[in-house]
């Protein structure tokens, strides 16, 4: 409803059920609140009682990533060497592929040991509809009834966010706004109990989920699912809202043969097999060449510049626009940007957090010595104050100004 379509009788009757303690809401002074530790569903990975998505194009292999992922929490088994820190009944909504989801599952019970019906892990019979009111009625039920029988879901996965989005335009910051009030209603219903959506990239940016930037902004923490050269899925936290951001985690899917039918045929499927996590060095081309150097010097301009003005301790941090008009004032086509940003991001030379742009700790090495100072590489850096710096102040390494500025 518009708010300007209300009623001087709706707002009485809303008002008469806050007073009746019916439902209302109310500010607390923020001081009384003790600061606690966050409360992780995977200890490092995936917080309670948060908004997660998983992004990656079609074949990337996010379904086997995000199946492990909920076998593991429903069983208490470690996930990618990462402890289940809270197991409980898990819900996964498909929208598609629900055959081949439980041919993968029993490939994941076979290999780790799994009687499968001792496992809370429950599978949908449709997608979960968050636009339509009868669908969303009827997820709510179905989750109700779960939490009636077996205890309350730990986590609930809608696979995939367009399926949710049926009916409505996946570009409308509107529509996936409403979507999102759905899981965040859910969540309050149940306390405790994340909500993670998978999504699909977009045609053009490899490095973002497709359609209204609504759902990133109102996600906790995001990954992105991608193969490198040697077809190994990659599992890479591209937004981490609190907290420090998770290492990268790999795995290797492994055939399983899971039985054989009477006519002789044979029934088998793979399953997501956790492997360390190496970093590919592969030669880099111009652009990449061009793309890396500006990042570098733009960092080292920062550090610079933070530490003239007295902050020698704050983080240097370069924004991504920033970083991409860099890269134009050096001559990159502003066409092939995404591109090779995503290929820095595939080659763990460069990670995307938030809108910042972070070099690797060999780059970040190299960057503090142009600068004369200590940057602080991914993975060790601390929740200071932010300092975000213009691309002007770094441009006297190019000897050229962007067209407009910030």
């Amino acid at each position: 409803m518009n708010p300007t379509d209300l009623s001087l009788d709706d707002l009485d009757r809303a008002e008469a059920e806050i007073e009746t303690g019916k439902r209302g809401m109310r500010f607390d002074q923020i001081g009384s609140f003790e600061p606690n530790a966050p409360s992780f569903l995977i200890q490092d990975v995936l917080e309670r009682d948060s908004q997660a998505g998983v992004i990656g194009d079609s074949g990337s292999g996010k379904t086997f990533a995000v199946l492990s992922l909920a076998a593991c929490i429903a069983t208490g088994k470690p996930f990618a060497g990462h402890s289940v820190a809270h197991s409980g009944p898990v819900l996964y909504a498909a929208g598609e592929g629900r055959a081949g989801l439980v041919r993968r599952f029993h490939a994941w019970a076979k290999a780790n040991g799994v009687d499968p019906l001792n496992v809370p892990l429950y599978l949908a019979d449709r997608g979960a509809g968050l636009i339509d009111a009868d669908q969303i009625a009827e997820l709510r039920a179905a989750v109700r009834k779960v939490a009636q029988l077996h205890g309350v879901p730990v986590i609930l996965i809608v696979d995939t966010w367009a399926r949710a989005l049926s009916g409505a335009d996946e570009n409308s910051a509107a529509d996936a706004g409403q979507a999102i009030a759905v899981l965040d209603e859910l969540r309050r219903e149940y306390g405790g109990m994340t909500t993670l959506v998978i999504h699909h990239l977009g045609a053009a940016d490899k490095t973002r989920g497709r359609g209204s930037t609504a759902l990133k902004a109102a996600l906790d923490s995001e990954f992105l699912v991608a193969r490198n050269q040697s077809s190994t899925i990659l599992l890479t936290a591209t937004k981490t809202k609190d907290g420090p951001t998770p290492a990268p985690m790999a795995f290797e899917l492994e055939d399983v043969f899971l039985k054989t039918l009477e006519d002789g045929r044979k029934v088998s499927s793979a399953w997501a097999r956790p492997v360390e996590y190496v970093a590919e060095s592969r030669p880099a081309g111009k652009n990449q060449s061009v793309a890396l150097e500006v990042l570098k010097q733009l960092y080292a301009a920062q550090k610079q510049t933070l530490d003239g003005a007295g902050f020698a301790g704050r983080e240097a941090l370069v924004l991504v626009s920033d970083w991409r008009q860099a890269c134009e004032a050096a001559g990159l086509d502003r066409r092939r940007f995404s591109e090779v940003k995503a290929s820095l991001v595939d080659s763990g030379k460069v990670f995307l957090e938030g809108p910042h742009a972070l070099l690797d700790a060999d780059a970040v090495s190299g960057a503090a010595s142009e600068s004369g100072g200590t940057i602080v590489p991914p993975g060790r850096r601390t929740h200071s104050a932010m300092s975000e710096i213009g691309v002007s102040d770094a441009f006297g390494h190019f000897g050229q100004n962007p067209k407009g500025g910030r």
